[in-house]
């Protein structure tokens, strides 16, 4: 059996697929209206989410506008960073990488990946670009709850 490092496998994760469409996308704006959201656009087209969660705490989560096509199949990105690496080393330590990779077995909904360079984790829901409010929804809470329970489990700080 070959192996593949990590790294590898979240660029492959992160960057496959062909960039579709840049700029605020309307049928995210107008789920993110429906479902009564508040949110902030950048200047690229990302909405910029930050929930209250359990105990106080807060998670900055995304919603890209910048969609991905698979065979046909157009998919956006929901994400929130639950933890970056010590600048001191600057990657993410094998036991943590080993820590989210076994948590993906047991993921409903979404997946851990990290940056090309091994220094952040975000988890990840790659959804249809045309979901409907309602996954949308679904999506935006599988990242809250999944990136601030491994946050607090890795650090016991509330970063993001």
């Amino acid at each position: 059996m070959k192996t593949i490092a990590l790294p590898l496998l979240a660029a492959l994760f992160i960057g496959s697929g062909t960039a579709l469409a840049e700029g605020e996308d309307p049928v995210v704006k107008a789920a993110l209206d429906q479902l009564g959201y508040k949110y902030d656009i950048k200047e690229n087209g990302d909405f910029h989410l930050t929930f209250t969660v359990e105990d106080d705490r807060t998670q900055l989560m995304v919603i890209r506008s910048l969609t991905q096509d698979y065979q046909g199949y157009k998919v956006r990105q929901v994400y929130s960073m639950a933890y970056k690496a010590p600048e001191k080393t600057g990657k993410i330590p094998t036991p943590i990488l080993k820590s989210l990779l076994m948590e993906n077995s047991t993921s409903k909904m979404g997946a851990w990946e990290i940056d090309t360079e091994g220094t952040a984790a975000y988890y990840t829901v790659r959804l249809a670009a045309d979901a409907k409010p309602e996954a949308i929804d679904a999506a935006i809470n599988a990242v809250i709850n999944s990136a601030d329970a491994m946050e607090k489990k890795l650090t016991g700080k509330d970063d993001w």
